[in-house]
C-alpha cells in the first residue's frame, strides 16, 4: 500500500498543473506552498502562498500529458466541425451565386429576393394598348370594395410555351377577374428602362411586319402597342424613332380624316332628310290648300 510523502519546510515540490513550488506546511489537510516564477535573468523566487490540494515530488506528467492529449483531440474534433461548417458555408454560398445568376437571366425573376423581403415600392403597369403606369405597390395590389381595402389581389408568375414569364395581377384576390401585366421595380429609373425595352421590342416587331418578314396579324401588339405608348407615356420615359413619330402623326390624321368624312356623311344625310321632311310639308300644305 503506497503513502503519500511527507514534505518539510523549504522542499521543492509540484502541483497537479506541473507547475514548481517550495513546501510550506500541511494545515488541517491542505498543502501550503510558495510557488517558484523567474524574473528577467531566469532566476527562480518563491511567490505568495497558496492553497494547494496535491503536491508531487516530481512533474505529474503522466496526468497532465493526458489531459493535454484530451485538450488536443477535443481541439481537433473543433477544428474539424468548424471546416465542416465552413465547407457548407462555402457550398450553400456557391449554390446562392449560382441560382442569383440564373435569376439575374431572366428578367422577371431578378427583383424575386428583393420582392419577397418587402424591398418593392412600386410596380409598372405594362397594359399591351394603353399606356405605361407607375403604380405603388400597396395601391397596386389592394384589393377594393366599395371604397375599402378588402384583401391584397392575386399576384402571379405566368409562362408562356417560350419560357418567357411575366408578372401578372388579377383584379381580385381569387383571381376571378381580368389580369394585367405588373413588374416590381426599385424605382422609377428601372421602371422606364424596362419600359423603353418592351416598346423597342414592339416597334421591331411592327418595322418586321411593315417590311413583310412577319405576318401581318398584329400579334405584335401582345408585346405594346407602340404608337399608344409614343402618344400618352409619360413624358420622358421613352425615346421614340421618326419613324414611329411619324406612323402616330399618319395614325392621328387618317383618324382626324375618317371622322371628318363620317361626320360629312351624316351631315349629307341629315340635308336629305331635311329635304325630304319639307318635301313632304310643301306636298302636305298644297293638299290642304
Amino acid at each position: 500500500m503506497s503513502t503519500k510523502p511527507i514534505f518539510a519546510a523549504g522542499d521543492s515540490v509540484y502541483g497537479i498543473d506541473g507547475r514548481k513550488a517550495v513546501y510550506v506546511t500541511l494545515i488541517d489537510g491542505d498543502n501550503i506552498v510558495r510557488p517558484l516564477s523567474e524574473d528577467f535573468d531566469g532566476i527562480e523566487y518563491p511567490g505568495s502562498p497558496e492553497t494547494w490540494d496535491e503536491v508531487f515530488t516530481t512533474p505529474p506528467t503522466e496526468v497532465y500529458d493526458q489531459r493535454i492529449a484530451e485538450l488536443m483531440e477535443r481541439e481537433h474534433e473543433l477544428r474539424a466541425e468548424v471546416e465542416h461548417l465552413e465547407s457548407r458555408r462555402r457550398d450553400f454560398e456557391a449554390d446562392e451565386r449560382a441560382l442569383k445568376a440564373k435569376f439575374s437571366k431572366i428578367a422577371a425573376l431578378r427583383n424575386i429576393d428583393d420582392f419577397i423581403e418587402g424591398r418593392i415600392p412600386m410596380f409598372v403597369k405594362l397594359p399591351s394598348d394603353y399606356a405605361p403606369e407607375l403604380v405603388p405597390r400597396d395601391k397596386a395590389i389592394a384589393e377594393m370594395s366599395r371604397g375599402r381595402e378588402r384583401g391584397q389581389k392575386l399576384l402571379v408568375l405566368l409562362g408562356d410555351s417560350r419560357g418567357d414569364l411575366t408578372w401578372n395581377i388579377n383584379g381580385y384576390s381569387d383571381g376571378s377577374g381580368t389580369y394585367c401585366e405588373f413588374h416590381p421595380v426599385k424605382d422609377e429609373a428601372e421602371a422606364k428602362a424596362l419600359v423603353q425595352a418592351r416598346f423597342d421590342k414592339g416597334v421591331a416587331q411592327w418595322r418586321d411586319v411593315k417590311a413583310g418578314r412577319r405576318q401581318p396579324d398584329h400579334s405584335w401588339r401582345n408585346v405594346c402597342n407602340p404608337f399608344t405608348w409614343a402618344k400618352n407615356s409619360p413624358v420622358g420615359w421613352l425615346v421614340v424613332p421618326d419613324d414611329v413619330r411619324e406612323e402616330v402623326e399618319r395614325r392621328e390624321l387618317s383618324t382626324a380624316q375618317h371622322v371628318a368624312n363620317e361626320a360629312e356623311k351624316r351631315a349629307a344625310r341629315a340635308q336629305e332628310e331635311l329635304a325630304e321632311a319639307r318635301a313632304r310639308l310643301a306636298k302636305a300644305t298644297g293638299e290642304q290648300a
